[in-house]
């Protein structure tokens, strides 16, 4: 290699990332599309972006304005956060929409939209609820509120806190959403229950009042009844969740379950299925968006069964990819970007600084001009989710802006 060729590398490289790097505004936070909050305690969204030079913030009400400080109702901070203040629990403020921008010299970046749900928390009390379990079955203790808002978070046996272990195949103890459940229930396990539930948006805590778990010995034979079985669960993707199908009486019953696939049921059982714990009682897996759907527990034993129905909802996130990430066309030139979606059924439209300029995967100019410089952002929707990515035209030959 002669020797200025490291030297001229080392000089070029450097300038050279610098060329294809974003200029114009980044959106490096920007809050989630749905945010639903205690309108007693208000909200507080935070918006941040990273540009060369620095961006300016704010945030647009649906309409495109401008938001501005509005005391009593909502508080605009320099560092690019807009608190929405607390009202009335009893009077939350209608659903509204508004997206945040950053702006400097080379363009402008919009965030998604995002929808703010006021939710006024009406008075709870929490409860815990536990009936009789055999003896060698598994016992199931039900704590929460009549508000689905409301979790338990810790529980007690009597006034002694119990530590559980995190879910695995082998636990005593299994959490499966507002159930506690104890396999191989036995005449010790017998006592009061209770937890501390906590109210997910307003983060009120309070103790249940207990409930009492009787375990008894084998009594009369009978087909199985179901203690534990939600009709809808919604969890993100990634974080383990417990699908519980509890059934009582004598003999103990067996459990099976299947998931529902392209309309037909399937036994769950494969790896991906998840694992199953106290011999099918419960149905553990790592949430995932294949995973969404109707799962189906059938307890049975000699004298009948009982089936029980769970829909899983998963919350996955919606992602957004545009190539290239700065483009540098000649004028009258034709430019292209691309946009892809992690699902494949969002709709995709595009902005240019801002405003609408297409829709689809592709966006193609023809006759590059200088009105044509700026910030190109592909922007998914599905439902209630949005998100977006953001790229920049460059004319070739322009010297940067500062």
């Amino acid at each position: 290699m002669p020797p200025l060729l490291p030297l001229l590398l080392a000089l070029l490289v450097p300038r050279l990332r610098a060329e294809l790097t974003m200029r114009a505004p980044v959106l490096v936070r920007e809050p989630p599309p749905r945010v639903t909050y205690a309108a007693r305690a208000g909200v507080r969204l935070t918006c941040a972006a990273r540009a060369d030079p620095p961006p300016d913030v704010t945030w647009l009400a649906d309409d495109g304005a401008v938001l501005r400080d509005l005391p009593p109702h909502r508080r605009i901070y320099n560092n690019g956060t807009l608190e929405i203040l607390a009202t009335s629990a009893h009077a939350a403020a209608a659903q509204t929409t508004v997206r945040c921008r950053a702006a400097n010299a080379h363009g402008v970046t919009l965030s998604r939209d995002v929808t703010l749900v006021p939710v006024g928390e009406a008075a709870w009390e929490a409860a815990a609820r536990a009936g009789d379990a055999a003896a060698g079955a598994v016992a199931a203790v039900h704590c929460g509120a009549a508000d689905p808002l409301v979790r338990a978070e810790l529980w007690y046996r009597g006034d002694v806190l119990l530590h559980l272990d995190p879910p695995a195949p082998e636990s005593r103890y299994l959490v499966a959403g507002n159930t506690l459940l104890i396999r191989e229930a036995g005449a010790a396990d017998a006592g009061a229950y209770s937890c501390l539930a906590r109210h997910e948006l307003s983060g009120a805590a309070r103790r249940a009042r207990p409930a009492t778990l009787s375990v008894r010995g084998a009594g009369p034979a009978s087909a199985p009844r179901l203690l534990a079985a939600p009709a809808e669960l919604s969890v993100p993707a990634g974080q383990l969740v417990c699908l519980p199908c509890v059934a009582s009486d004598h003999p103990p019953p067996q459990y099976t379950w299947y998931r529902s696939r392209e309309g037909r049921l399937q036994p769950a059982s494969a790896p991906e299925d998840g694992w199953a714990w106290g011999g099918g009682a419960a149905r553990c897996v790592r949430a995932a968006a294949h995973h969404a759907g109707l799962w189906i527990c059938k307890a049975y034993n000699v004298f009948g069964d009982a089936t029980a129905h769970t829909t899983l909802h998963v919350q996955d996130s919606l992602s957004v990819t545009v190539t290239p990430t700065v483009l540098v066309a000649q004028a009258g030139s034709t430019a292209r970007f691309n946009c892809s979606a992690s699902d494949a059924r969002a709709a995709l439209g595009w902005l240019h600084d801002g405003a609408p300029a297409g829709a689809g995967a592709a966006l193609l100019l023809r006759g590059v001009a200088r009105a044509s410089r700026g910030v190109y952002q592909c922007v998914a929707r599905r439902a209630h989710d949005s998100a977006q990515a953001a790229a920049e035209l460059r004319l070739g030959g322009e010297r940067a802006l500062h």
